[in-house]
């Protein structure tokens, strides 16, 4: 992991370059405050995202509908609102983490389990079923990061 760690050091130093401000990660009392409100232990590639990431006040995340910690702390009661308004009819698992979210449409999710630190990306839409996406959380976003620096080097 420690490959993905400096990955996404350098892209974050890079985007900070490019925007004129630095991001803010998480504490550990605000890790451990998220894992409780979720009810999961967090796998480490997502830690390591969130340490470096975490809150973003620029929104530049939501260029690839990425969530900072504020909105990870809400996008349970998001959820629970599109199920009662009948938009979603899929559940997902209880050790599941949503980090993405395209317009309460289609979201994206990781499976936390203890023995896996880099665990697989799951997505669903609506009422279809979940499937994987077929790449590992350290590829998806390392992926749509350097997507939001591609943006922000065209701008």
């Amino acid at each position: 992991m420690t490959s993905f760690l400096s990955d996404i050091k350098e892209i974050k130093d890079s985007i900070e370059f490019l925007i004129g401000e630095n991001f803010t990660g998480v504490s550990e009392d605000q890790m451990a405050l998220l894992e409780r409100r979720l009810g999961v232990k967090l796998p480490q590639v997502f830690k390591d995202f969130l340490i470096i990431f975490g809150h973003d006040k620029q929104k530049v995340l939501s260029e690839e509908n990425l969530l900072s910690y504020e909105e990870l702390l809400d996008e349970l009661e998001v959820l629970d609102e599109c199920i009662e308004r009948g938009e979603i009819l899929f559940s997902i698992p209880a050790n599941a983490v949503i980090f993405y979210d395209y317009s309460q449409v289609q979201f994206l999710y990781f499976l936390c389990e203890e023995s896996i630190e880099d665990p697989s990306v799951y997505s669903f839409e609506g009422s279809a079923s979940a499937f994987s996406e077929d790449i590992c959380l350290s590829n998806f976003l390392i992926r749509s990061l350097k997507n939001i620096e591609k943006i922000y080097q065209e701008n």
